[in-house]
């Protein structure tokens, strides 16, 4: 019998807690979040999807030590699918309470303090593996795969975005959360491997456009946080592993207009209002939308100086259960490393997932979740 323990039951976690039930065959997931109504909305709604009663749920507070290692206590696995900058709290009550952990995603900086304990969790038999959400994640994961499949690796180029299945101006972009993270990945140093050191640069630069089959053009730019601590882990045996956003045409021009103007300047002006919260309030009302439909796609390059090979998937709003695409791609693929640590098949210690899960064993996972990666350039 295997036990999980999700940290979070917004819009993430629940997906999680569907897929450990049912394609893992976890037995009992706790669903605990701060509000014990959306805990409770996000169990009835999972357990009528797997028509059986696994998950229940929990109010737990993400910021007190104790009480959430209490909560973890017992547990064979606990999902950090909270907010991104409480999730580091989770690592740690886990250690204290030796039950592994799995994280959505961190800031980079945090991810590193988590990576510092990977000594003690080794000693306690214990497994902390950061970043397993889709960017970084199974974008990080998949290039692993590649570097392993293509002689003389060298570079690494990394693509992935959220779209809506209908862009609409001003901003030709659409999410189902607060656009309050998503700008903090505009205006936050981007970390890449370039010349085979880590450099941080500006984000929205360097600005490119590819085709996919089936979406016409997209635009990618550079944005903070896609590489997760990739670009450390890879730094000495790779020259590049870069990161890009992919959005629908005209999303990049409107956001560096913006940013060029100001718009975005956290300063009051002589009034005493702040430009980025008047902004973020437009912003919202132009960009979240309560019914989204949305569209993932990942396209992952890498390339020798001889050879190179790709992996693109693209996935949908599942209609039949109600999962958006970056529901199904971030959840599933949190919950595939978690299958991985409840299965003994990561090692006990701290790292990201990059580093920690079998890659050719992910990928059989994701395409048995109908996540399907098209190869190309592979002998």
């Amino acid at each position: 019998m295997s036990r999980a323990v999700i940290i979070g039951a917004g819009r993430q976690g629940p997906s999680v807690a569907y897929d450990l039930a049912r394609t893992v065959q976890v037995d009992e997931i706790l669903l605990a979040d701060s509000d014990l109504d959306v805990a409770n909305t996000a169990c009835d709604r999972v357990n009528q999807r797997i028509e059986r009663t696994a998950c229940r749920p929990c109010i737990v507070d993400a910021t007190d030590h104790m009480g959430l290692a209490d909560v973890l206590s017992g547990y064979d696995v606990a999902i950090a699918a909270a907010p991104y900058r409480l999730n580091p709290n989770v690592h740690f009550a886990g250690l204290s309470a030796s039950c592994p952990v799995v994280d959505m995603g961190l800031d980079t900086p945090d991810a590193h303090e988590v990576h510092k304990l990977s000594d003690e969790a080794r000693s306690k038999g214990v497994s902390l593996v950061t970043d397993c959400g889709v960017a970084p994640g199974l974008v990080n994961i998949v290039a692993s795969y590649l570097v392993s499949r293509v002689p003389g690796a060298r570079a690494v180029k990394l693509y992935c975005g959220g779209l809506p299945e209908t862009p609409q101006p001003p901003f030709f972009h659409q999410v189902g959360f607060s656009v309050d993270s998503l700008l903090g990945e505009y205006v936050d140093p981007v970390e890449s491997l370039v010349d085979g050191q880590v450099q941080e640069t500006d984000p929205l630069e360097q600005i490119e456009f590819l085709e996919f089959e089936g979406l016409g053009k997209l635009e990618a730019a550079t944005t903070s946080g896609g590489t997760g601590t990739a670009a450390y882990f890879w730094r000495g045996q790779l020259d590049s592993y870069v990161y890009k956003t992919l959005r629908f045409p005209g999303h990049w021009r409107t956001m560096t207009l913006l940013r060029d103007a100001g718009f975005w300047s956290e300063e009051p002006d002589s009034n005493g209002c702040v430009p980025r919260d008047m902004t973020l309030e437009i912003m919202s009302q132009h960009m979240v939308v309560g019914d989204y439909r949305d569209i993932v796609v990942a396209l992952v390059k890498v390339e020798s100086a001889t050879n190179s090979a790709s992996c693109t998937l693209v996935d949908r709003y599942d209609p039949a259960t109600g999962w958006t695409a970056m529901q199904r791609t971030t959840g599933f693929s949190t919950a595939i490393v978690a299958q991985a640590v409840l299965e003994g098949m990561v090692t006990p210690g701290a790292g990201a997932c990059e580093s920690m899960v079998d890659s050719q064993w992910f990928i059989e996972q994701l395409v048995r979740r109908n996540l399907m990666c098209n190869f190309s350039g592979l002998a």
